[in-house]
């Protein structure tokens, strides 16, 4: 199920742009290097790999909705943004006035600092890929540097590592 890593062609109001697509295995690093900052178990065979994609912080953001999550569970460490809260949540400081209030509140729901554009990584997932690719884009355009598209999303974690299905109640 997990494939290399490669760029996809978005068309974009006649600009070309290329969102990044993050493999199953390169989320299953991600995973193992959140779980190892945390300070938890992680499944990754040399702390090389485990080292490599914590150079920078990376965030998993699962976009579908609460019902979906409470039905099928989620990839561990992902924090849940649906969809439809995507740009509001990830809406930099900067856009706000300089004043961004929702530091705090993101703090106290997912218990992480709010992402910045200019510092972490983000990776979006949704059941199959569609919504997570409009995430992508979304982040983009908020001027996130560095994001990418779990294009397999759930159903290939899901098939890939079934006993990795965190469930959420």
């Amino acid at each position: 199920f997990c494939t290399l890593l490669k760029p996809i062609m978005f068309r974009i109001s006649s600009a070309l742009r290329y969102v990044q697509h993050a493999t199953c295995l390169q989320v299953h690093k991600v995973v193992d290097a959140i779980r190892s900052a945390q300070g938890a178990p992680t499944s990754l065979a040399s702390e090389e790999e485990r080292k490599s994609p914590s150079q920078r912080r990376w965030l998993l953001v699962d976009v579908r909705t609460l019902e979906e999550v409470h039905k099928y569970g989620s990839i561990p460490t992902a924090l849940h943004i649906p969809l439809n809260m995507v740009k509001d949540i990830l809406l930099p400081a900067a856009s706000r006035g300089g004043f961004d209030d929702t530091a705090a509140i993101f703090k106290d729901t997912y218990g992480v600092d709010k992402p910045q554009p200019n510092d972490t990584t983000l990776i979006f997932f949704c059941q199959a890929g569609m919504r997570s690719a409009k995430a992508a884009d979304i982040a983009e355009s908020l001027g996130y540097e560095t994001v990418y598209n779990f294009g397999g999303s759930f159903l290939e974690w899901q098939a890939t590592y079934p006993e990795e299905v965190e469930r959420v109640l």
